[in-house]
């Protein structure tokens, strides 16, 4: 079998590369980025350097290296990379045949921020208010400025005026949201969720702590709430793969502030604590015959780590 994942760069890449790689032993892993300056080559047994996902040439560049390294399963994690399959409306064969996504309706609603809340508050799902610039007037401070199309924790700010709000308007361009500011921040549970071919909805909640952006501790715990809204809101979105929904647990419930088409940077982390959504994707798409138990035990404590690697020039 052999797998492409693009994006070989990031956390997301490399976690995933990883348990792919203790799952099938024998898989030839090809990683792929924009650039060779980062540790992506530790993790997969060839590098290609692609295009940027916004070329006219991205397309091109990703029907040939499917065809050229003969690859059976494309895995594409990169925002951008998603938003450029996602405008296409149908998939090229060759790509159709081979990729792992959210697919084109769950990607289009949940890569533009204000359409994901425009969407899940038209099916009755309690959101927190999100407004565009051009209704300033109508924004309650303090609150959350971040861009519709943003990329991971890139550039979210706290707003604490209207003063703030017009500097951050004129900085970034009104293609952003302003959005309400949910609390506890202590309370922040991060959601991987799967659909399996059966239709059943498998949900893990990490109560998490960021660091640098990104989840540097997770605990396991289990609100109902949360599960029957995580629930409903996959339902609504159909996931052709695992997908990462974001919230808080306020005092109103929990109200979701983000979700991500793709796989997330936990991946790794929830596979060691039983939650094995990257395997159970691959074995779908191959065929393998597989059953899923998705019960993790609570109070499972995860931590981010770093490490470092040296090598000479050749």
């Amino acid at each position: 079998m052999r797998i492409l994942i693009t994006g070989i760069g990031s956390d997301i890449a490399q976690a995933t590369a990883r348990v792919i790689r203790d799952e099938f032993p024998n898989a030839v892993i090809i990683g792929a980025d924009i650039h060779n300056m980062h540790a992506g080559h530790f993790f997969c047994d060839e590098m290609l350097l692609s295009c940027r996902a916004d070329s006219v040439n991205f397309i091109g560049w990703l029907k040939e290296a499917i065809v050229t390294k003969k690859i059976d399963i494309y895995i594409p994690l990169s925002e951008a990379e998603l938003r450029a399959l996602s405008v296409l409306g149908e998939l090229p064969g060759v790509v159709s045949d081979a990729i792992i996504w959210a697919g084109n309706f769950c990607a289009t609603k949940c890569l533009d921020k204000l359409k994901t809340f425009q969407f899940l508050e038209l099916n009755g799902v309690h959101i927190p208010w999100t407004k565009e610039p051009s209704h300033l007037s109508e924004i309650k401070f303090p609150c959350i400025f971040k861009m519709r199309e943003s990329a991971g924790s890139k550039n979210i700010f706290i707003c604490k005026n209207e003063k703030e709000a017009v500097f951050l308007n004129d900085l970034y361009g009104e293609n952003a949201i302003f959005q309400e500011l949910l609390s506890p921040s202590i309370n922040e549970i991060t959601c991987p969720v799967y659909l399996d071919k059966d239709n059943v909805v498998h949900v893990l909640q990490l109560q998490r702590k960021l660091s640098g952006g990104l989840t540097g501790w997770c605990k396991t715990v289990n609100y109902e709430e949360v599960r029957e809204l995580c629930k409903k809101v996959v339902h609504l979105l159909k996931p052709e793969c695992p997908i990462n929904i974001q919230l808080i647990l306020t005092d109103q419930g929990p109200r979701i502030f983000e979700i991500n088409p793709r796989i997330s940077s936990t991946a790794l982390i929830r596979d060691k604590m039983g939650f094995q959504d990257v395997r159970w994707m691959i074995n779908a798409k191959i065929g393998k015959p597989q059953t899923i138990d998705s019960n993790v035990e609570l109070g499972i404590i995860g931590y981010k780590l770093t490490d470092a690697e040296i090598c000479h020039e050749k």
